[in-house]
């Protein structure tokens, strides 16, 4: 009993947190392409001085 309680509590943990890990993913992903996005603007920007 106390078993199949446990793995029943540990799948119904599990979707949660990949979920939450995929969405960190991708903002970190988000972010670290923003992050490029900027040094590349700012270079460009010193380009033109």
């Amino acid at each position: 009993m106390s078993n199949s309680n446990a793995s029943a509590t540990t799948s119904a943990w599990n979707t949660p947190t990949i979920i939450g890990i995929i969405l960190a993913a991708i903002l970190v992903h988000i972010e670290a392409g923003l992050l490029v996005l900027a040094i590349l603007a700012y270079r460009h920007l010193l380009q033109q001085l």
